[in-house]
């Protein structure tokens, strides 16, 4: 896979395609990306067919991998066709599962216009739909480039900002104490946090590509509650909001597990960033769900839970703890 990041990287997208020469291209994308970048995208690429779907977290079903399927043969797709997934981390998991399972598997690229998918979802080849919980159907399948323009950031608004931030917050405490200081200070460039949140992704997915050593379950930092929260609340909030104070109750845990002593500083550079850090939930609630997620074994909870900062381990979590976790960070 190619990774390009830099501010007008949309410039040189031609010349990507190319290497791949592909039989067409076909562009998946939703509505609000399309209204605010597709014209240049086009501009760029050339002959194209696109698709472009309603946006929101109900695009990811297998009811929108049917219509992209349909599509697809209408258009006389085949297994040349590269799909470049064009939006946020929505549009990338559903293009991303559709290129995979059409004729067994299709060329793919990511183009992703958010900060969240730049920084975290446009890589490491993790694809798929919700089905009664998040993300439970889908396949790693790894695209032939990922292109990261950070011009196309200055269309979103504050709120789509903070989610990613909450991204790159979560790589920094995985495996990048630099980074964390960095963004305590704010002497850093969207384009150089994006950059070392990636690395910090590409670095743990290249030693354990499909999950099998335990290594990547490290990315899933604040995800278990946060999953939770999302599915808790019809997702009407957002993935990087749930996944901040997935991030507080996990560094909470920290704390009562082992001592760590950047609970403080955590939670303090999140409300920085505008990030939320407490709970509106019911803990059961959220321990029910949690019983669920795709890293639970045999129905017992299993979270990323911090050492220090740059260092976390994934760790049965008795119920009990987490339920005072829970009760603790609850507002």
């Amino acid at each position: 896979m190619r990774l390009i990041v830099g501010k007008g990287a949309i410039n040189g997208i031609r010349r990507e395609i190319s290497r791949i020469s592909p039989f067409s291209v076909a562009v998946v994308t939703e509505r609000k990306v399309a209204d605010l970048h597709l014209e240049k995208l086009m501009e760029h690429i050339g002959n194209a067919q696109c698709i472009v779907l309603e946006p929101g977290e109900k695009m990811k079903s297998l009811e929108t991998a049917e219509i992209i399927w349909r599509w697809l043969f209408e258009i006389g797709a085949t297994r040349r066709t590269l799909i470049i997934a064009f939006g946020g981390g929505t549009v990338i998991d559903i293009a991303g599962f559709v290129a995979s399972t059409y004729m067994r598997g299709m060329f793919l690229a990511n183009v992703p216009t958010t900060l969240l998918a730049q920084a975290d979802a446009a890589v490491g080849g993790k694809n798929g739909v919700d089905y009664i919980g998040k993300n439970m159907i889908g396949t790693f399948y790894d695209p032939k480039f990922v292109l990261v323009d950070t011009s196309f950031l200055d269309s979103l608004g504050e709120d789509e900002m903070r989610s990613g931030m909450a991204e790159i917050v979560k790589h920094a405490i995985i495996g990048d104490e630099k980074l964390f200081e960095m963004l305590e200070n704010g002497g850093f460039s969207i384009e150089e946090a994006v950059k070392r949140s990636l690395f910090v992704k590409l670095r743990i997915v290249k030693r354990d590509p499909r999950e099998e050593k335990g290594l990547r379950s490290m990315l899933n930092l604040g995800h278990t509650v946060g999953h939770a929260l999302e599915f808790l609340s019809n997702y009407s909030i957002s993935h990087g909001i749930a996944v901040s104070i997935g991030i507080a109750v996990s560094c909470k845990l920290g704390e009562m597990l082992h001592g760590f002593d950047g609970r403080e500083r955590v939670e303090a550079l999140l409300v920085k960033m505008g990030l939320p850090i407490r709970l509106k939930a019911d803990p059961d609630d959220v321990i029910r769900v949690a019983r669920r997620d795709k890293k639970a074994v045999n129905g017992r909870i299993v979270m990323v839970v911090p050492r220090k900062i740059g260092r976390v381990v994934v760790e049965e979590v008795d119920e009990e703890i987490l339920r005072k976790a829970l009760e603790e960070m609850t507002s």
